[in-house]
């Protein structure tokens, strides 16, 4: 997470104290547009393949059906 945040220019910092880390991240809102942006092109391409291995699935299933497995 903090790779791609650094990549889209916004601050990360990791911060320890008593054994707990937290992950303190600034960003104004042009910084909060992108990452907005990038999720929502994670979340299509996302749905896109989950969308593809079922239909490869499906087509797998019907070979199956073809040659006799069912009888």
């Amino acid at each position: 997470m903090v790779y791609s945040l650094s990549y889209l220019g916004i601050d990360c910092r990791f911060h320890a104290d008593n054994g707990a880390g937290v992950l303190l991240i600034s960003m104004d809102e042009e910084q909060d547009a992108r990452v907005h942006t990038l999720w929502d092109a994670l979340s299509d391409l996302r749905v896109r393949y989950i969308e593809a291995r079922q239909e490869a699935a499906g087509t797998q299933l019907t070979y199956l059906e073809g040659d006799g497995a069912a009888e």
